[in-house]
């Protein structure tokens, strides 16, 4: 009789291979319905030794009866996908019936993202069966809000949608204390494209100025706030107009407060976003803002601004910020303050101006200059300038730069070039990790063939930081070629984050075919059946595919992977040669009947008429 180990390891690998097949298959096919007959088998098996069957997950391994399971690749692929679904953990009772089971497995299978939005698997299964003999315990949503990420984002729309579909005043107050810091995880291309945030958010900001008007405006508040921080989106007058909507009740005095909060407390509140800020108010409204902001510049706060933020108040209402005849009206309403005479500096004496001049003045006599000493003195003066240089990320100049150090590397031998020449490709190498990058930059990094990071700091990136997007891995492969062989080595390290694998596969379709496809090809040497279906799909959705690798996969795989290897194919001469390796294969007294039958079957669900023609002949 097998012991209570065997039989417990015998249930849960029957466990994933249904999970498998779901993943694959729609629930009414028949490999699918014999896995889950047999995982009910399994599972009336580990009641003689375990009732109710408890399994709670965490992010790596299960917790059975106490006893922590990690060590299998089994454990920590079925804890993984639990967890991504965010599932505590799964209770099964005696009685269960393959109907639940197929029901369970089905859920199971949907994407993480769907089961979020739908309020977690208990809700979802909630609405299918009443009283099943499973239960599904869900994460804490309220607690899984302290995370980071896009995840984090889902949940808590996921939240304002459930207080707003459902008119609930108790879930309206707890989503009310979170909004203030979760709205700053939203980009202001959700509100512009989201129709549905669109809608939710205006119903509760109705709801709040209807029970809590304090509580509104704060939230009005915050919306504005995190809008002025997001550069990504570039504005006209629709979308500020559309923008502008979520934000009516917002009087003078709440753009003054919001004004000067970013002014003093955001590093990164700069002359764009000042110009961005301008759009919403009309000249009248901005006088008032402007003597609002006076006020507080004399006043105690003022009297202990930092001379950093001083100088921002210069450079944002200088004759350079822009929309001139706003910034005048602010440079008016200051002038008395004393704060360095703004008023007068910024129309008579630009200072930031006078600086990118200086910049360009040094760039250009370096670049003629043939005199060592001469030279020596100007690479001494540009590195003296880098940090102001970094800092402005004037993406014209970058390039100019960028130009006469390429110029002057073969013939210019100085430690000080060297030193100048690395800190400028290092700044433009680091643009690859950021999310949004500067207008122009793709361009000019595609000038860039060596990296001045090293392999190391691509591969901490890449896989201690899950940092991965197209950008990243054109870069990576045209840096380091010869590191294929590590780069798949440390991704079979990983094959048990699913969510991490697929990220990259999605990377790949954006990267050269020639780069893309070996990289693929040796993932599905390692990984488990989702993933080797997420390639083949992906080479079907792009129609780019290495023939012969295909071909082995038809060739070598089972009914389910033939299909999907069969459906890559985009040419006539592959199908021709496909349907050969099928249908043409040795039937000595019939002996491959049924493999005939099962590769008819495929074919007739891809292609219906090729299958009848099969069939007929």
């Amino acid at each position: 009789m097998a012991t209570k180990e065997e039989v417990l390891e015998d249930f849960l690998k029957c466990f994933r291979i249904s999970l498998n097949f779901i993943l694959l298959y729609a629930k009414d096919h028949k490999s699918f319905l014999k896995a889950v007959a047999d995982l009910r088998v399994k599972t009336v098996a580990l009641f003689v030794y375990l009732h109710p069957i408890e399994i709670n997950f965490s992010a790596d391994a299960l917790a059975i009866e106490g006893v922590v399971y990690s060590k299998m690749s089994l454990h920590r692929e079925l804890a993984a996908l639990f967890h991504q679904r965010k599932i505590q953990s799964l209770i099964i009772r005696r009685g269960i019936t393959l109907e639940e089971l197929v029901v369970l497995m089905d859920k199971l299978a949907l994407a993480p993202r769907d089961i979020i939005k739908s309020g977690g698997l208990a809700e979802i299964i909630s609405g299918i069966i009443k009283n099943p003999h499973f239960t599904v315990v869900d994460l804490d949503y309220s607690q899984l809000l302290r995370g980071e990420g896009e995840e984090v984002k889902d949940i808590w729309l996921f939240m304002l949608h459930g207080a707003v579909a459902t008119e609930d005043l108790k879930k309206f107050r707890e989503f009310a204390k979170s909004f203030e810091d979760m709205v700053q995880k939203c980009k202001v291309r959700d509100l512009l494209e989201n129709n549905e945030l669109n809608q939710d958010l205006h119903k509760f900001l109705d709801h709040l100025k209807k029970t809590d008007h304090e509580k509104f405006i704060s939230s009005s508040r915050a919306i504005l706030k995190f809008i002025l921080k997001d550069k990504s989106v570039i504005m006209d007058d629709e979308k500020i107009k559309k923008l502008k909507a979520f934000v009516p009740e917002l009087g003078i005095d709440d753009y003054s407060q919001v004004l000067w909060n970013e002014i003093v407390t955001d590093a990164n509140f700069d002359v764009s976003s000042f110009q961005f800020f301008s759009k919403f108010l009309g000249e009248d409204e901005h006088q008032k803002v402007a003597d609002n902001l006076s006020r507080n510049l004399s006043g105690q706060e003022g009297r202990k601004m930092p001379a950093n933020v001083s100088r921002k108040v210069k450079e944002l209402f200088s004759s350079s910020a822009g929309e001139s005849s706003i910034s005048e009206i602010y440079r008016r309403a200051i002038s008395a303050v004393g704060v360095s005479t703004i008023a007068d500096e910024g129309a008579v004496f630009d200072h930031k101006q006078v600086i990118v001049n200086y910049h360009y003045i040094l760039l250009n006599l370096f670049s003629e200059e043939k005199n060592i000493r001469q030279l020596e003195f100007l690479v001494n003066k540009l590195s003296q300038e880098w940090d102001k240089i970094a800092q402005e990320r004037d993406m014209e100049y970058l390039k100019c730069l960028g130009e006469v150090i390429q110029k002057k590397t073969p013939s210019l031998n100085i430690e000080l070039f060297h030193r100048l020449s690395k800190n400028f490709y290092n700044f433009i190498e680091a643009f690859i990790w950021e999310e949004s990058i500067p207008a122009g930059f793709e361009a000019f990094f595609e000038t860039m063939d060596v990296s001045s990071f090293g392999v190391e700091v691509y591969f901490k990136k890449i896989f201690e930081e899950d940092k991965v997007n197209a950008r990243i891995l054109k870069a990576f492969f045209r840096f380091f070629p010869n590191k294929f062989p590590e780069f798949c080595e440390r991704l079979k390290d990983k094959r048990s984050d699913i969510d991490f694998v697929v990220k990259v596969l999605e990377s790949l379709k954006e990267v050269d075919p020639a780069l893309g496809l070996p990289v693929m090809e040796l993932i599905f040497a390692f990984s488990n059946d989702i993933v080797k279906v997420e390639i083949l799909r992906s080479m079907a959705a792009t129609g780019k595919y290495n023939r012969e690798f295909v071909f082995e996969v038809l060739k070598g795989s089972g009914n389910f992977m033939k299909k999907e290897a069969l459906a890559v194919f985009s040419q006539q001469q592959d199908h021709q040669r496909a349907m050969e390796l099928l249908f043409l294969i040795p039937n000595p007294w019939g002996k491959k009947n049924a493999v005939l039958e099962e590769n008819l079957l495929i074919v007739g669900e891809l292609f219906p008429r090729a299958g009848s023609s099969f069939a007929d002949g």
